[in-house]
């Protein structure tokens, strides 16, 4: 008894004991705290109704208080792994879950959140309790709370058999990955390698018994820890030693005692019998059940996403090779797996004269993490400040952090355990929840509980006396934790069972994480970060120019590796038949060939260290990285809009972004999170000038069959950022099959129609409205550069000024090039497409004319002309459809139509019209064309 007293995992306690927990509290804890809330569940059975405090409040008590005790002992096994410590968990592990199916089985707490939602006052609930509601509902029901007696104990055997499977898969890829060591005594072997990955290997090398290694004479120690393995692969000369450590990072659990073969086909087994049992085709369709996105849906984005990736891939292994060759590399035609990063690096290098591993000096952890504290100060308007000593720790490299608001008062906290310990932690970063904000659970009475984090990466140790030096891929490491910690933290959802990450969507959780990485790309926050360790001097100008210019390089091939292993994911757990006549292998290589350059090794086991899908929470959701991306894209092309270097605007829209995406947690749908953030309801326009393909297509609305498939749309914004068109114009697409000759006719005369301002275009015929136009282009102000963008797509059109008197034929053919140099330094400039059928307005080919329309809108104070002026291939606006859009002028000037307002005021988001894939592709194309927004930004296999 008095040892179940003095447990710490039974103290009553805010910040886990970390330092006093041991393997030998694992057992009596976790046992003497289930027989007390089997208590509490009995009770609540026993007396519920459905209300608030007789319902939800007791359940978010029993569900919390497990999840705390339990995340801190699952904690401490991810960071600091040991034998007495997974036997303990493995031991009392079947109880614990036999709890959590009682609990999530409960049939009166399930008819009680029916009950709720049928009741009458359904609709005075808020949304977050609505969100409750709806969310405790279909997880009793993906618990099997209705199925049968028998099913429901075949269905509970599943689930304690897939428990211990993804246990035991997750300590075979660790065990395979330490034991693993390749001792070298001859630098010869590892010429290349940079200083630091030296001094690593010999760090690792004393600490496996060579007391007199050091960086310069050794011996070295080469591991299969992430710091270790891609240092070898990136810039390790001996192409034999990159090839041993290759084949044994993909072999990894895939042999003997610590094989996972078996375990992967028994998992996928099992999530196929319950995906039945639950009236399921398969497990995919579960796992989106509480999901954004649909098996469809996901396959659409990814297939889209391959199909965009591939060319650009193909010739990005053609450059690796010529480059190679021309390097005297003797392998350069017959590049294989453990040579494409070593000369990726070269090219890289070559190319952007940028070495990854000079730049570290550059990246100190503190200065990151200062410049990273300045920033969100920025953003949100908190303080995160040092508080080490206030909460215990398990390691003393952690540090814990407390975040304030501007007043000073607490709000959060979080640690921090940044390097990597390839002997007790699993690899790869991640952030989870301590404790969460709850009213319910407030400490005080009063205020609710303070969310609290913790935040882990796998980067490079401090060396000697040197500080962590990190490469620009963990710095985005870092960052992407921390988007995904600071909507734990940030939230203001007082409802604990919502929020901060709680009951967020799993293919939308990516969003404030992939946002923050945009980050690392602004000069001033890289500034911020890059000091030098020992001078304290900025990065220079030239290497941020470079680091942004280098931004997409290759993104074709890193798109196509998370491709692969998002598609791998879907195959698996929607096509594949356990012990039917493909093997997982098979599926792998079969994927492969639609999303891989280079054919996989006949020994590749990729699949047996795959722990997202197997040993964590990303089974049938791995494509929740590239579906996020889009959203992430739109909420940082908010800050860009209003303008990255305008202060004021920023953290206006940081604010915004605070109050939205952070702090509404799990307690409102996502899209409806974005909308709010993207659009202040008491403005009539959007403040932010970006147009989605939704708000495109609620602008095609107004004019159908104004574009076929073969046509682009671009729209420019005037100077406060508003989505009132100042132009269109249609750029002809390489595929579109246009008879050139035949509307080659810019010099022919050409009339709108009755009602219109008639003129003619022809030499020395200036009317007035031309001269009109011209001094609204001089009026215009500049707000930001155009991007660059040499489109090689045939794109002509009248010059904004509308001089006519140009010549004919050649001379005056504007390309996009030119297009955009015209508008883009007075307004941004967005390529946009839309599919519709021409035939849905024109009845005959005869129809099919040049046209150029002309017409004016008051706003703000001075006109602005939406103008149509393409040069080869245009559908003519009928009078009905272009009076939808622009009435008939009176004197030059009128007020915006109110049809335009609307479509003004569309969030530029998903909605129910438009579907998620368009918005993807839209960004794959323009992080191609552009050199902008890169594609798979989040590319680190070893990331959450």
């Amino acid at each position: 008894m008095a040892e179940v007293e003095s447990n710490p995992l039974l103290k009553d306690f805010y910040f886990p004991p970390f330092d006093s927990i041991e393997a030998k509290h694992v057992h009596p804890g976790v046992r003497a705290l289930l027989k007390k809330l089997e208590c509490d569940l009995e009770e609540l059975e026993r007396t519920v109704e459905p209300t608030w405090p007789k319902l939800v409040e007791p359940l978010e008590r029993i569900v919390d208080r497990l999840a705390v005790v339990w995340g801190a002992v699952s904690h401490l096994k991810a960071v600091k792994d040991n034998a007495d410590l997974r036997s303990a968990i493995e031991e009392v592990q079947p109880e614990k879950v036999a709890f959590e199916l009682k609990l999530g089985q409960s049939k009166p707490i399930y008819n009680a959140f029916k009950a709720i939602r049928e009741s009458p006052n359904w609709e005075a609930l808020s949304d977050a309790r609505k969100r409750i509601v709806e969310a405790q509902i279909k997880e009793a029901v993906l618990n099997g709370v209705a199925l049968e007696d028998d099913k429901r104990e075949e269905f509970n055997k599943i689930e304690q058999e897939l428990a211990k499977l993804s246990q035991k898969f997750g300590e075979n890829v660790l065990d395979s990955t330490k034991k693993f060591e390749k001792l070298i005594t001859d630098k010869k072997d590892i010429e290349g390698l940079p200083d630091t990955a030296l001094g690593l290997a010999a760090q690792t090398a004393v600490s496996k018994g060579h007391e007199n290694a050091t960086a310069e004479n050794g011996p070295w120690v080469i591991t299969l820890d992430a710091p270790s393995f891609m240092a070898v692969m990136q810039h390790c000369k001996n192409r034999t030693l990159r090839e041993e450590v290759y084949r044994a990072y993909i072999s990894r659990a895939s042999s003997g005692d610590l094989d996972n073969t078996a375990i992967i086909d028994q998992i996928l087994k099992l999530r196929l019998e319950k995906a039945k049992l639950l009236g399921y085709n398969n497990y995919a369709e579960v796992s989106m059940a509480t999901k954004m996105a649909t098996v469809e849906k996901a396959e659409e984005l990814l297939e889209k996403l391959r199909s965009a990736s591939w060319n650009p891939a193909v010739q990005d292994m053609e450059d690796l090779k010529l480059f190679a060759k021309n390097q005297g590399a003797p392998e350069a035609d017959d590049l294989n797996h453990w040579d494409t990063s070593f000369w990726s690096e070269r090219l890289r290098e070559s190319k952007y004269e940028i070495n990854e591993e000079e730049l570290r000096p550059y990246f100190s952890l503190p200065k990151v993490m200062d410049g990273l504290f300045s920033l969100a100060n920025k953003l949100f308007g908190i303080n995160v400040e040092a508080a080490d000593g206030l909460a215990p720790v398990w390691i003393n490299d952690v540090r814990f952090y407390r975040v304030n608001d501007s007043s000073g008062s607490p709000i959060a906290y979080f640690y921090f355990d940044p390097y990597s310990r390839p002997s007790e932690k699993r690899g790869g970063a991640w952030m989870d929840e301590v404790v969460g904000r709850s009213r319910v659970l407030s400490q005080d009475g009063s205020s609710p509980r303070l969310p609290v984090a913790h935040m882990v990466c796998n980067q490079m140790p401090p060396v000697g006396d040197k500080p962590s030096l990190m490469t620009f891929r963990e710095v985005e490491t870092v960052f992407h934790e921390f988007g995904h910690a600071l909507q734990h933290m940030l939230t203001k959802q007082d409802e604990g069972l919502v929020a901060g990450i709680r009951n967020v969507e799993w293919d939308a959780v990516e969003l404030p994480s992939q946002f923050m990485e945009n980050w690392c790309y602004h000069r001033d926050t890289l500034m911020g970060i890059g000091k030098h360790y020992e001078t304290g001097e900025s990065i220079p100008d030239d290497i941020y120019e470079k680091l942004l210019a280098a931004r997409t390089f290759r993104a074709g091939s890193l798109s196509l590796r998370q491709l692969r292993f998002a598609t791998l994911d879907l195959e698996l757990h929607t096509k594949y038949v356990p012990g039917g006549s493909e093997s997982i292998y098979d599926v792998d290589r079969r994927v492969c060939e639609r999303t891989q350059i280079l054919p996989p090794l006949p020994d590749d086991k990729f699949l047996c260290g795959f722990s997202h899908i197997f040993a964590g929470g990303y089974a049938a959701g791995y494509y929740s990285y590239k579906w996020a991306e889009v959203l992430s894209a739109d909420a940082f092309s908010a800050f860009e809009d209003a303008g990255l270097n305008n202060d004021k605007a920023v953290k206006e829209t940081g604010h915004r972004f605070r109050e939205t995406v952070l702090a509404l947690g799990g307690g409102k749908a996502p899209l409806e999170v974005q909308k709010i953030c993207k659009v202040d309801p008491n403005l009539h326009d959007m403040e932010m000038g970006f147009i989605s393909p939704a708000s495109i297509r609620s602008f095609s609305k107004f004019c159908p069959g104004l574009l076929d498939e073969g046509v682009q749309l671009y729209l420019a914004f005037n100077k406060q950022g508003s989505v009132i068109p100042l132009c269109i114009t249609l750029v002809i697409k390489n595929n579109c099959d246009v008879p050139r000759d035949e509307h080659n006719v810019v010099d022919r005369d050409m009339q709108l129609e009755d009602g219109y301002h008639n003129f003619e275009v022809e030499e020395n015929n200036h009317s007035d409205d031309d001269r009109n136009l011209n001094d609204i282009w001089d009026k215009l102000e500049v707000i930001r550069e155009s991007p660059s963008n040499d489109y090689n797509g045939d794109a002509f059109t009248t010059p904004p000024r509308l001089d006519f008197n140009q010549g004919t034929g050649e001379e005056n053919q504007f390309t996009n090039k030119h297009l955009l140099s015209s508008i883009g330094s007075t307004s941004r400039v967005v390529p946009i497409d839309i599919d519709l059928n021409v035939d849905q307005v024109f009845d005959t080919k005869k129809e099919l004319q040049e046209a150029h329309a002309v017409a004016v809108a008051k706003k703000r104070g001075f006109s602005i002309y939406p103008m149509c002026s393409p040069y080869y291939y245009v559908d003519y606006w009928r009078k009905a459809y272009a009076e939808t859009i622009f009435p008939v002028p009176n004197e030059n000037e009128w007020e915006i139509p109110d049809n335009i307002k609307e479509m003004i005021v569309l969030p530029p988001i998903v909605d129910n019209e438009v579907d998620i894939v368009e918005q993807h592709e839209y960004r794959q194309r323009e992080s191609f064309a552009q050199d902008k927004n890169a594609i798979g930004a989040n590319n680190r296999s070893t990331t959450d």
